[in-house]
């Protein structure tokens, strides 16, 4: 190969890597949750965290995150919050009854999600959902995990502890049972390590349900 030669085609791996890397900088995580008024004083709260002495990073914002993306483009962002906000315009707010805390392990068994639930979901609260799912999809590339009913209170390493182990420490929580309304949707971004690459991100939404 003559030296010309070699430069045109490093000069093609070049444009290609450039192609790629704007590509990727328009490919980010979308997530859409419903935010949950918990109070942090709660009795049982503060019995959760004396259960765990060794986790440090307790969630003190809560939601349900109805879907998640991975590698979902930044052009149908619009045309998704369009139809969310057709969704959103007449539908009323909600309600979850929670009476319990447990655990499972999170994807690919990194860590075990601590988190607050409740023995059966309301209907309407399904209902809610299955359609934000319906919309979503529609515009996701990859095929998302399925929704479990949890609001997150700490993620544990699984290094430091079994989820036997957890769930033990969980069994002597009591929650009361309680009813929270939820009327406050949230759609958010957020872009993958791109080593080192920045790019604008867009703007989150949020709606209200009022019905």
């Amino acid at each position: 190969m003559q030296k010309n030669e070699k430069w045109m085609v490093l000069s093609d791996y070049r444009v290609i890597f450039a192609q790629e890397s704007l590509f990727q900088l328009h490919i980010m995580d979308a997530y859409i949750s419903i935010k949950v008024g918990l109070s942090t004083k709660a009795h049982w709260y503060d019995e959760l965290r004396r259960c765990f002495p060794e986790v440090k990073n307790w969630k003190y914002h809560f939601h349900f995150t109805t879907i998640y993306m991975t590698d979902f483009h930044e052009d149908m962002i619009g045309p998704l919050d369009q139809e969310l906000g057709r969704l959103f315009a007449s539908h009323p707010p909600v309600t979850f009854t929670f009476n319990k805390v447990d655990a499972f392990d999170g994807l690919n068994a990194r860590k075990h999600i601590v988190n607050l639930t409740g023995d059966g979901p309301d209907t309407e609260f399904m209902g809610l959902i299955e359609a934000i799912r319906s919309v979503a999809t529609k515009f996701a590339t990859k095929t998302p995990v399925g929704f479990i009913p949890h609001v997150t209170l700490a993620e544990i390493e699984p290094n430091g502890m079994s989820l036997d182990e957890v769930k033990r420490r969980l069994a002597a929580i009591h929650v009361p049972t309680f009813t929270l309304t939820l009327s406050k949707i949230e759609r958010k971004t957020r872009r993958p390590n791109l080593d080192g690459m920045a790019g604008r991100m867009p703007g989150d939404r949020s709606w209200d349900l009022k019905g």
